[in-house]
C-alpha cells in the first residue's frame, strides 16, 4: 500500500504558452489555483502519515526481521519478543515470590541467549583490558589482531641535499581459533595498543639538529620505534596471544597455550618492517633517499599508514605507523620534516558458532 498520489500532474502552467496574456487578476487566480492544489495534496499526505496505518506505507528493511515497511517490521519484532519471553513465568505463584528483580534477571538471560544464537559479533577495539562473559555454552570463533608498531626515524646512509623517507612501522600478528566456552565464564581480554613512532619527543617538527647529535641519540637507542602491544584472549596457562609488530629480526607469530593449545585454525605472522625493508643490523629499518618506504606494513585486518596527496591516512587495526622524514643538507645539519606515526590498535572479534 502506498500514499495517495495526485489525480493530475498539476500542469496548470505547463500547458500554457511562454507568454501569458490577460489581466493581473487572471494571473493571480492561476497562482491561487496552483497553491491550493499543492496545499490540498500536502494536507492529504500529512493526514495519511498521522493515521494509525501510516507506518505501513513507509518502506524499510532490517536483516533478520520479516517485513518491507515499518508497520510490518514492528509486528515481526513484537512476535520475536513474545517468543523470547515465553516460559519466563510457568505455573501459578500464589505467594507472589516472583519479584521484579527475579523477572529482570530471567528476561536478561533469555535475551542474552537469543543474541548468542543469532551469530552476533562482539567487537573489542579499545586498547586496554576488558572481559567477555560467555552468554551460553557452545562453540565460538575468536579472532585476534595484534597492534601495529610505530613508524621509524633513522638512517645510516647520508647523501648531500637529500630527503630521507624512513621506513613505516611493522604490522601485528593475527590468528583465529574455535573454542568451546561455558556459560557465565568470565574471560579476561587484552587489546594491544599501537606502538609510538620513533623520535618525536626528541625533535621538533621543521627543527634542525646536527648529524652528531642525531647519531648520539640513535646509538643510545632513543630513536627506536615502540612495538605494538600484544592482543590476548584468556589468562595464565590458558591463553591465546597475537603479538604486536616489533623490531625483531623474525616475524612475530601467534601462540596458544593450555586448554587453547590446539584451537588455532588460522595463523598470520606480523611484519617486522614496512614493505619488508628490514636491513640486517638496523633495528628500525630505513630507506635511501627517494624511496617511498614510509608506508606502514599492512596487517591481516587493516591497512598500514600511508600518504595520499597532502593527507596522512591513519593505520587500520594492527597496521604499522607512518615513517618519519629527514632532510640532510650535505654538511652537518638534518631537518625533521615529518613525524613518525603511531601504529594501529589491536582487535578482538567473538562470534557464536553453535
Amino acid at each position: 500500500m502506498a500514499f495517495s498520489r495526485p489525480q493530475n500532474n498539476l500542469s496548470t502552467f505547463r500547458s500554457m504558452p511562454d507568454v501569458i496574456s490577460g489581466s493581473a487578476s487572471t494571473l493571480k487566480a492561476l497562482l491561487d489555483d496552483l497553491h491550493n492544489a499543492n496545499a490540498n495534496e500536502l494536507i492529504t499526505l500529512i493526514c495519511e502519515l498521522e493515521a494509525a496505518t501510516g507506518a505501513g506505507k513507509i518502506g524499510a528493511s532490517v536483516q533478520g526481521i520479516d517485513g518491507n515497511n515499518i508497520q510490518a517490521l514492528l509486528a515481526s519484532l513484537n512476535i520475536k519478543i513474545d517468543e523470547i519471553t515465553q516460559g519466563l513465568i510457568v505455573g501459578a505463584i500464589p505467594d507472589g515470590s516472583l519479584s521484579e528483580s527475579m523477572l529482570a534477571a530471567a528476561l536478561a538471560d533469555k535475551i542474552n541467549s537469543a543474541i548468542a544464537v543469532s551469530n552476533a559479533y562482539l567487537i573489542f577495539k579499545t586498547a586496554g583490558s576488558a572481559s567477555f562473559t560467555v552468554p551460553r555454552t557452545g562453540y565460538y570463533k575468536v579472532r585476534l589482531q595484534g597492534a601495529g608498531g610505530g613508524g621509524t626515524l633513522n638512517t645510516s646512509y647520508f647523501v648531500s641535499n637529500a630527503t630521507y623517507e624512513c621506513a613505516g612501522g611493522p604490522s601485528g600478528a593475527y590468528c583465529e581459533a574455535i573454542l568451546h566456552l561455558i556459560k557465565d565464564d568470565i574471560i579476561p581480554l587484552s587489546i594491544g595498543e599501537g606502538g609510538e613512532g620513533a623520535g618525536n619527543s626528541f625533535f621538533t617538527l621543521d627543527g634542525t639538529t646536527s648529524v652528531s647529535n642525531f647519531n648520539t641519540i640513535y646509538k643510545n637507542t632513543t630513536l627506536h620505534n615502540s612495538p605494538g602491544g600484544a592482543t590476548t584472549f584468556g589468562s595464565g596457562e590458558n591463553i591465546i596471544t597475537a603479538p604486536g609488530g616489533s623490531r625483531l629480526t623474525s616475524s612475530p607469530m601467534p601462540s596458544a597455550a593450555g586448554l587453547y593449545s590446539s584451537a588455532l585454525m588460522l595463523v598470520k605472522a606480523g611484519m617486522i618492517c614496512a614493505d619488508n625493508s628490514y636491513v640486517s643490523g638496523i633495528e628500525n629499518g630505513y630507506s635511501y633517499a627517494g624511496q617511498a618506504l614510509y608506508r606502514g606494513a599492512e596487517s591481516f585486518s587493516g591497512n598500514g599508514a600511508d600518504i595520499s596527496g597532502t593527507s596522512i591516512i591513519s593505520p587500520g587495526f594492527g597496521g604499522g605507523g607512518l615513517g618519519g622524514r629527514w632532510y640532510f643538507d650535505g654538511s652537518t645539519t638534518m631537518t625533521f620534516r615529518r613525524q613518525s606515526g603511531k601504529g594501529g590498535n589491536g582487535l578482538i572479534v567473538i562470534e557464536y558458532v553453535q
